[in-house]
């Protein structure tokens, strides 16, 4: 049996050696943008690996109104804890602009499993990778204000190799729990102090030591 090296990826990545056995069991799907890919409270009968193209995850309230956790840009699984908890779907995904996405059921990944058991490390590591996000969003939803959210979100992107924020102000403001305006006085402020560079959809890292020494001023 091979004894693959899990250097596992950002953000939940999982290793090309899992993708490859994947890619040869499961099927491939283009979806359109705004195509639903699962929805809320369905049972979870596949999980995801998102290849190429751009998806929302977001959860609904009883009364309509929603709540985004996620906007995946980056190859990476998801989809993941309902199928192997075997619950209903707490969230909903959907594809934001047209997108290439590996489509896995059940007997597909015991497949793989069969053939290389160590490989199941990397799925355990993008599963603690989704806890740790939505633990750190319940953090800075209950105790810290916009300016330490944004602060602090900046700093760990950077930390997993993100100088480059793929993410417009109006969706750092929906993923941080608070509006765009207050999203965009606080890049405004940020650009004006050589923090960040302001680019199209997205935010460069110019200085992350004065990021740093914002949080820790703040502490």
């Amino acid at each position: 049996m091979k004894q693959y090296q899990l250097d596992i990826e950002q953000k939940g990545w999982i290793t090309n050696e899992l993708i490859h056995l994947l890619s040869e069991v499961a099927v491939t799907r283009v979806y359109r943008e705004k195509e639903m890919i699962y929805q809320q409270e369905e049972e979870a009968k596949r999980c995801y690996y998102l290849k190429k193209g751009e998806v929302r995850i977001f959860v609904t309230s009883e009364d309509g109104n929603e709540k985004t956790i996620a906007v995946y840009k980056k190859p990476r699984l998801f989809g993941e804890a309902a199928f192997f908890d075997e619950h209903p779907r707490t969230t909903t995904a959907i594809a934001t602009k047209q997108s290439e996405i590996l489509v896995i059921c059940k007997e597909n990944m015991l497949q793989c499993f069969q053939k290389e058991p160590n490989l199941a490390w990397s799925v355990m590591s993008a599963l603690s990778q989704t806890v740790r996000m939505l633990s750190r969003q319940i953090n800075q939803i209950s105790f810290l204000d916009a300016k330490k959210r944004l602060t602090q979100f900046l700093i760990e992107e950077y930390e997993q190799g993100n100088t480059v924020i793929r993410h417009t102000q109006e969706e750092l403001g929906t993923m941080l729990g608070v509006s765009r305006i207050t999203i965009s006085r606080e890049v405004r402020e940020m650009k004006q102090r050589g923090i960040l560079e302001a680019q199209y959809r997205s935010l460069k890292i110019q200085n992350i030591n004065k990021l740093r020494e914002d949080l820790e001023k703040s502490s």
